[in-house]
Parts: C-alpha cells; sequence; structure tokens
C-alpha cells in the first residue's frame, strides 16, 4: 500500500505534465501550419501522426496501470517521468520527413503497424520484458511482409534495443546490424543514430567486445552529427558509450562523459531532474572505482535526493541510489551512517520487491563490511551469510556476486581468530573469479591480496608471497599505481617482506602506501589508521623510536575515532618508541597497560595482544 500510494502521487503529476506538454505541441503544430506559416501541410501531417503516436503510447501506459501488480507499481514512475520526450515529433529527420513514403495500398497497414510499435515502449518501461519482446517479435514479422523497409528498420530497432537491454545481446547485435543496413540503405538518418548507440552497447556491455563496440560508438557519434545532435540522440549516445566504458574499466573515459550527461540532462529536463539525478548517480560510482570516493560522495548525496523526490520515498529505484550511497560511506569510513542509509534501503526493497530478492542481497553484502568496520562481528556474519543464503536459492550456480561475499566472510573470519576458514573462503573466491572473469580483472586482485593476509597469518610466507606478487600485478594493472587498491596490496606486500625479514624494504612499501592514501582518503581519515601502524612497528623494530612515535602520535590522533582495537594498538605503537627514547617511562608503561587491557577485552582476538604482553613482561 505505501508503494501504490507513492506511485500514485508520482504518476499522476507525471501524466498530467505529459498531457500538458502534449496539448501545448499539439497547438503549435496547428499555429507553425495556419498561423505563422512557417511549415508545409505535409510536415503538419507528420507531426500530427507521430503526437498521436504518442497519445497512443500514453494510453497504453495508463491502460497497463490500471491493471498493474506490485512490479509494475514499482516502475511506474519512472516509466512516467522517464517517457513523454515530445521533440521528435517537432524533428524532420526523426519524421523521416527525406524518406520516401509508403505505397498508397501499404499506407493504412504502416499506418496500424506504427501505432502498435508505440505501445510496446510501456511495455518494456513497466519491467513486462517477456510481453514486449513478444509483441516487437510479431511486429517485426509483420513489418517483414508488409514490405516498406522504413518500417521494418524502425520495429527491428524497438526490439534490439528491447533485446540488449533484457539479456540477450547475440539477438541484439544481430537485429540491430540489420537496422543499420536498412536504415543506410533507405536514408535514415534518425533510426540509424538512435539504432547504433545500443548496438554498441550490446557489443560492449552485453558481450565484452569493447573494440567493436568503441567502433559502432564512434560511428554512431557521426550519425548523430549527421541526423542533427538533438538532446534525446546526444543524451543516448553519451549514456551508452559511457556505461561500457565503465564496465571495460576505463573510469576516467566514463567519467568525463558521465559529467557530460549531467550537463545536458540539466539543460534538458531541469538540473533537479530525475534524469540529473541519475547522472549524478553515475558520476559517483566512477570516482569511487578511480579511488576518489571522498569527491564521490556529494554526487551520491544528490542523487539519493533526487530520485527519492522523483519516484517517492517507497520505491526500488530510490533504494537502489541509496544503496549506492551507502558504499560510497562505507568507502569513506563512515561505517555508521552507511548502515542508517543501508537499513532504509534494504526496508524499502523488502516492502516493494520481496526479502529474497538478488538486490536485498547486494545491500546484505555492504551492510555486512559496515558492522566489520565497526568490528560487530556476529551482526556482519549475520548479514553476510543471509545475502549468501539468498544467492545460492536463487542461482545454484556461485558466480562473481558469491565470490565477493566470500571475501568478505573470509575476512570476517579472520578478525574471529579462524585463520583456516579465512583462507580457504579467499581461495573459494579466486576459483571462482577466475572462472567467470579475466584473470586480470581487479576484483581477482583483490581475492588475491585478501588471500596473501591470511596465508601471511597462516605463517605460510611462500604461498603468500605468490599471492601478493599475483595482487600488486594484476592491481597495478587494473588500476595503475596511485589508486587505493594498489596502496592497500602494498600493505599486504609490506606485511609479507616483514614475515620475510625485509625490514627495509617493508618500510619503503608502507611509506609508497601512505603516500598514495593520504591525499586520496585525507589526511584526518582513520582509514589511513592500519599503515600508520604498521610504519610506526615496523621502523620501531628498525631502530628508530623517534620516527615510530611521530607515526604513531598521528595514529591515536586519527584512532580515537577509529574501530574497537585501533586506538589501543596506537597506544601501544607510542609506549614502545617514547620507552625507548625515555620520555617518561613510567607514562609508557601505564600507556602500554592501558593497551593490553583493552586490546584483552575486546571481543574478538588480537595479534597485537600477544606483542603488548611480550613488552610489558620484559619492563
Amino acid at each position: 500500500p505505501a508503494l501504490a500510494d507513492a506511485a500514485f502521487v508520482q504518476v499522476d503529476a507525471g501524466v498530467r505534465a505529459r498531457v500538458g506538454d502534449w496539448a501545448r505541441a499539439f497547438r503549435d503544430n496547428c499555429e507553425a501550419s495556419h498561423v505563422r506559416h512557417a511549415q508545409s501541410e505535409a510536415m503538419l501531417d507528420l507531426r500530427t501522426q507521430c503526437l498521436g503516436r504518442a497519445r497512443a503510447e500514453l494510453a497504453s501506459l495508463i491502460d497497463l496501470l490500471r491493471k498493474a501488480d506490485a512490479a509494475t507499481v514499482s516502475r511506474a514512475a519512472r516509466a512516467v517521468s522517464d517517457g513523454g520526450d515530445l521533440g521528435p515529433c517537432a524533428d524532420p529527420a526523426a519524421l523521416g520527413a527525406a524518406i520516401a513514403p509508403p505505397l498508397p495500398l501499404q499506407a493504412a497497414a504502416v499506418g496500424a503497424l506504427r501505432d502498435d510499435l508505440s505501445r510496446t515502449t510501456p511495455l518494456f518501461d513497466l519491467g513486462k520484458w517477456p510481453e514486449a519482446r513478444a509483441a516487437t517479435r510479431a511486429l517485426v514479422a509483420r513489418a517483414r511482409a508488409l514490405g516498406y523497409r522504413p518500417l521494418l528498420a524502425r520495429v527491428l530497432a524497438q526490439q534490439g534495443h528491447i533485446e540488449a537491454n533484457t539479456g540477450e545481446p547475440d539477438a541484439a547485435i544481430r537485429d540491430l546490424y540489420e537496422v543499420a543496413a536498412l536504415a543506410t540503405a533507405v536514408g535514415d538518418d534518425d533510426v540509424l543514430a538512435t539504432a547504433l548507440p545500443w548496438l554498441g552497447f550490446a557489443l560492449g556491455y552485453g558481450k565484452e567486445r569493447y573494440d567493436a563496440a568503441e567502433s559502432v560508438h564512434r560511428w554512431a557519434a557521426a550519425e548523430v552529427e549527421r541526423a542533427g545532435p538533438t538532446p534525446a540522440r546526444r543524451s543516448s549516445l553519451y549514456g551508452n558509450r559511457a556505461v561500457v566504458l565503465g564496465r571495460q574499466g576505463d573510469h576516467g573515459g566514463a567519467l568525463a562523459i558521465f559529467r557530460d550527461l549531467r550537463a545536458l540532462e540539466a539543460a534538458r529536463r531541469g538540473p533537479d531532474s530525475l534524469s540529473a539525478g541519475w547522472a549524478d548517480k553515475s558520476i559517483g560510482d566512477e570516482l569511487t572505482a578511480l579511488g576518489r570516493a571522498r569527491e564521490a560522495t556529494p554526487y551520491e548525496a544528490r542523487a539519493a535526493r533526487l530520485v527519492e523526490r522523483a519516484l517517492g520515498a517507497e520505491n526500488p529505484t530510490t533504494a537502489t541510489v541509496l544503496a549506492g550511497y551507502g558504499v560510497n560511506l562505507v568507502e569513506t569510513f563512515e561505517p555508521q551512517a552507511a548502515l542508517a542509509v543501508l537499513a532504509r534501503a534494504q526496508a524499502i526493497y523488502e516492502r516493494t520487491i520481496g526479502p529474497e530478492d538478488l538486490r536485498v542481497a547486494a545491500v546484505l553484502n555492504t551492510t555486512s563490511v559496515a558492522r566489520l568496520a565497526l568490528r560487530q562481528l556476529p551482526q556482519a556474519r549475520a548479514a553476510l551469510e543471509h545475502a549468501i543464503a539468498i544467492h545460492h536459492a536463487r542461482d545454484p550456480a556461485e558466480g562473481r556476486n558469491i565470490a565477493n561475499e566470500y571475501d568478505v566472510l573470509s575476512d570476517i573470519a579472520q578478525r574471529e581468530g579462524k585463520r583456516e576458514e579465512a583462507h580457504a573462503l579467499a581461495a573459494r573466491a579466486i576459483a571462482i573469479k577466475r572462472g567467470v572473469l579475466d584473470p586480470m580483472h581487479e576484483e581477482v586482485g583483490l581475492s588475491y591480496r585478501i588471500d596473501a593476509e591470511h596465508l601471511r597469518a597462516l605463517g605460510r610466507i611462500a604461498d603468500a608471497r605468490a599471492a601478493i606478487d599475483h595482487a600488486l600485478a594484476i592491481t597495478r594493472k587494473a588500476n595503475g599505481e596511485q589508486h587505493p587498491a594498489y596502496a592497500e596490496a602494498l600493505i599486504v606486500h609490506g606485511d609479507v617482506l616483514r614475515a620475510e625479514h625485509h625490514d627495509g624494504d617493508a618500510i619503503t612499501a608502507y611509506e609508497r602506501a601512505l603516500a598514495i592514501l593520504d591525499p586520496a582518503y585525507g589526511a584526518t581519515s582513520i582509514g589511513l589508521c592500519p599503515v600508520l601502524a604498521r610504519l610506526s612497528a615496523a621502523v620501531l623494530d628498525a631502530g628508530e623510536p623517534a620516527r615510530a612515535e611521530a607515526y604513531a602520535a598521528r595514529d591515536l590522533a586519527l584512532a580515537v575515532h577509529a574501530a574497537p582495537g585501533e586506538r589501543e594498538i596506537a597506544e601501544l605503537r607510542l609506549a614502545e618508541a617514547r620507552w625507548a627514547l625515555a620520555h617518561d617511562r613510567p607514562a609508557a608503561l601505564a600507556l602500554a597497560r592501558h593497551a593490553r587491557d583493552g586490546l584483552a577485552a575486546l571481543p574478538f582476538p588480537s595479534d597485537d595482544l600477544p606483542r603488548a604482553q611480550r613488552w610489558l613482561a620484559s619492563r
């Protein structure tokens, strides 16, 4: 009921706005011919037919909403908001003004088929994908029998678009290449400019044929210029290419295009529109992928605000944007704030699409990471095991998402002191990812880095060395040497070097990591605590207590706001350094005892507790 009530308000406002836009466009069409004398009777007729199809599309949408189920209601507000662009009804290229009309005997059948084609858009927009595919396939058969090639190109283009976006990339590629040939033959620049961005998407996102996708996108850009770079054509061109670049790993390229798309949508639909908000989310996602999560935060926050305003607080799309904002808060080391946002997203999903949906699993995964950051290990494990259960129930074949969940579960197990389990889970994640991803994919590198830490903790130093070497090579290739992911791998590399008794090299690795993370995370970020703690220990063991004191003091200043155990580790390092420097040794002993007692009181085992106990026993 809450979803339906909220959706009705949004849909009612959206339908009223579309009706008003349609009435103004209809009046403008009449006045252009009969008042301003600015267009021919032929153009008047073409625009009238186009507006008639737009009216039929809206009527079909309203009819479907009268019979809506929960899934339809969840998509209703966005379907109404995204549709209704009447720009093509004033665009000569989109109207096919330069294309040979059908033969007189074909005209009625062509008109009827075009009307029926307009009714497939609401089916797709409302998520009725099997019905949309069935409807377009029937229309393609009718168009082939009719023999009017300009219409066949348009019907095939719609079919290819639906296929590309509903998991049928091979069929989409086949159909859209045929569209390109037909549109070229009949001189339909609009259909060519419309279909080519979708073809690039199907090639790149659907099949990961990135070179082919890039060639098609360049072709599409040329055809958009030829047809006329209207906002609608440019929006499709930008959006499809950026999505492919992001999937390819070119997050910088994707970010630049999404920024252009945001500016375009702000001018086209308004700076606070749904489409502008969705572009904000895309910008935030790409910034985060580039390791610039702090820069991403205002975009993710604005996206959440704009999408909720456009679609309502009880909409699954609102939950999706909130979930992305929650990921960003985790990435910027604000786990408590993240939990509040993620709880809202999960609650919306469970009320609107059900508690066993894969999107709920994704939120649970992020929730688990936030709980782990707060060292709330039982809650972290419970959330993650729930997510894994959802994935296993929906798809028994273990894939990429479950592999990522095993990574997190392995870190939880490590914190719980279950080292063998931690390694087994990370190894399982590696095996799954190597089966479904390129061996040099950044996610494979992440799993190797996680397992290297577990292997080092088990004392399997040679295996840890092999794992961290893999992680460094993959992360260097996938992300570059200035990305936080590379810095995190360097930290584990330093741990392995310490285990190999190469303390000088370990210090160099830690210092390189700090130089990357300091500007990326911010000088006051609690995300710096792990590397500062390692640096203070390493330089102290290397006989440099003054440097150790400086690192430990900085660590302690940050760690008072960090997860349980981080402050105690910083206190221990500072006590050790001050004792070595003979700076008020009684106070140093008191600080070390406070650190030891705090570590002993943690509800999970601490690797630093034995060090604290040994140090105090020797004093």
